[in-house]
């Protein structure tokens, strides 16, 4: 009986999480508008700062040279609310094809956190493994920050691990 516990544990830690943090899904999205694909890791002590591709990190490519290489193509990034529920994210090349496109669902997929959006994102192999995405724009509004946490689970419970802090300039 523990074990099954254990096993469902991040789950229901993150179905708790969406069901508060969704609580108003009327609202206009706070992070509604287009950004720059390429954007900047803020750095830790000692290291310099990495150009890191927007694109990339929502297909869970946490590394910067690897996801430079595998999603050059992107330009822009367009994040719109599509009725009262759902959200979508838009990769669109210099010619403004689009490229790729995300759509997930408030309460399910992700959350509206006061002006932050919350994505739980889970890849192809990762079992209960996640990654959460926090996105939310900067008292300016000129830059969408995102900071991403890798969620694992294990017999103890959920871990997280901090993945970084990214900056992207919003167009006008």
């Amino acid at each position: 009986m523990a074990t099954v516990l254990h096993r469902r544990w991040p789950a229901i830690f993150i179905g708790v999480g969406l069901l508060f943090a969704s609580a108003a899904p009327g609202r206009a999205l706070e992070i509604s508008g287009s950004y720059l694909d390429k954007g900047t890791q803020v750095p830790t002590t000692g290291v310099a700062p990495k150009e890191v591709s927007l694109h990339a990190l929502l297909n869970l490519v946490f590394e910067p040279e690897l996801g430079r290489s595998q999603f050059d193509e992107a330009a822009v990034v367009e994040f719109v609310q599509t009725g009262t529920r759902v959200v979508e994210a838009r990769i669109r090349d210099d010619a403004g094809d689009v490229r790729w496109q995300g759509r997930w669902t408030l309460g399910t997929d992700c959350a509206r956190d006061g002006r932050s959006l919350v994505l739980h994102l889970r890849g192809p192999h990762s079992g209960d493994n996640r990654a959460v995405l926090v996105f939310e724009r900067t008292s300016d509004d000129r830059l969408l920050q995102v900071t991403i946490t890798e969620v694992n689970a294990s017999t103890f419970g959920p871990s997280g691990r901090p993945v970084g802090t990214f900056l992207f300039a919003r167009r006008p």
